[in-house]
């Protein structure tokens, strides 16, 4: 009589804390139901007859708290299971939804920057050709102006109305033609700082395509390591859930099946009251249909965790400092492109996302690195290619004295 009312007292101090520490321990008053299931059924075999009201509240207890209790922990842990697994989609999704936006907007600026830095060089080209080739460009006329122009010299002994005349004459031909290569010359320049502007133009426009380029490689990049971190924390912990959930579930079905003779006995005794002293009146042979008492467990299902999602990098393979980048983007103006400046190579590694049991937190995503370094500007090459040589123009030979014309008057 005094072991049970000890096991009745245990079981109501413990009763307020049912609810507590549910994935930790369970119940406090279940931490040994096999050794309170060996001491009824010490009671059953010795035919002690524990007090009706003990027993109720006994049966109370066990129906209303504790496998309530042990159902609530259980449901619990599916929950768990179920945070854990939609965590590691969790990281697939914002890996996908990160990609996109990179797609939308640094995807975009690069394509952009592109176009612009594609159509400025063959803007360059047209003038650059125009200005070495066209007959009818300054440059070409000025070359071939001063190519053409002949030395011009005043012959020996020539009288001074034939050296005056020569002198008129020449003044009409390339070699002094002065108001001819002065404008030929003035157009010619011009064009050729109009070539420069454009080449100054389309030089900036590839720095900033190439930076372009390289902030969409590092999101990229940055996106592929956060989804690494993620994925990895994330699986990790629902690894560690479901290795501590199995080890709880057995201790619970092990409970469960103890609980379940332990209502066995309690039914048995209360199936007859002895009215002299209100106990339960009971043959111990009675007590043979809780030994058969079975409990079938009941099936957990953990479920399988999503694989990482591909994230490919391929895109920006042939990135700035690659040769299959200048194969790629500038193979159609490959005399006209300036030094490619290459992307900087990352060194700030993806932070870690901390593992939170039983389900790993979303990580937050890595922070862009810092902006490429500006492109430096390659020594501009001459604009226009150099003029055919001119034959050097012979010095002109001194004008002898002109001899008088008209004779002197005698005196």
């Amino acid at each position: 009589m005094a072991r049970a009312m000890c096991m009745a007292v245990a079981f109501m101090l413990a009763t307020p804390v049912v609810q507590a520490n549910l994935l930790e321990d369970g119940p406090l008053m279940m931490k040994n139901p096999s050794a309170m299931l060996t001491e009824l059924e010490g009671m059953a075999r010795s035919g002690e007859t524990p007090a009706f009201e003990l027993i109720t509240t006994i049966k109370g207890l066990i129906v209303d708290d504790i496998i309530p209790g042990l159902q609530t922990t259980r449901a619990a842990a599916e929950v768990d299971t179920a945070d854990a697994l939609s965590a590691i989609k969790s990281c697939n999704t914002q890996a996908k939804a990160k990609e996109a936006g990179i797609a939308g907007s640094a995807q975009v600026s690069v394509e952009s920057a592109r176009t612009n830095h594609a159509g400025c060089r063959e803007e360059q080209k047209v003038l650059y050709h125009h200005n070495l080739t066209n007959p009818g460009s300054y440059c070409v006329k000025l070359g071939k102006f001063l190519h053409d122009a002949a030395p011009k010299r005043i012959i020996e002994g020539s009288g001074r109305l034939s050296s005056v005349n020569y002198v008129k004459a020449a003044s009409d031909t390339n070699i002094c033609g002065v108001s001819t290569v002065t404008e030929l010359d003035n157009g010619c320049t011009e064009k050729e700082q109009e070539y420069s502007s454009k080449k100054g133009d389309c030089l900036e426009k590839q720095g900033e395509f190439e930076e372009a380029f390289c902030t969409w490689k590092t999101e990229l990049e940055a996106n592929c390591r956060t989804l690494d971190t993620c994925h990895s924390n994330a699986e990790t912990a629902y690894d560690d859930h479901v290795t501590k959930t199995k080890t709880l579930v057995d201790k619970w079905n092990v409970e469960t099946q103890a609980l379940q003779k332990i209502l066995c006995f309690c039914n048995v005794w209360l199936s007859e009251t002895d009215e002299r002293d209100e106990r339960s009146s009971h043959n111990a042979t009675e007590f043979d249909v809780c030994k058969d008492e079975t409990h079938t467990p009941i099936e957990v299902v953990y479920g399988t965790p999503a694989a990482k999602v591909a994230c490919l990098l391929t895109s920006v393979d042939n990135h700035p400092g690659t040769t299959g980048f200048t194969t790629q983007e500038y193979n159609k103006f490959d005399d006209f492109y300036e030094t490619v400046v290459p992307c900087v190579k990352a060194t700030t590694v993806a932070p870690t996302a901390p593992v939170v049991a039983p389900v790993a937190p979303v990580v937050a995503p890595v922070a862009p690195v810092a902006p490429v370094v500006a492109p430096v500007v390659a020594p501009v090459a001459p604009v226009v290619a150099p003029v055919a040589p001119v034959a050097p123009v012979a010095p002109v030979a001194p004008v002898a004295p002109v001899a008088p014309v008209v004779a002197p008057v005698a005196a």
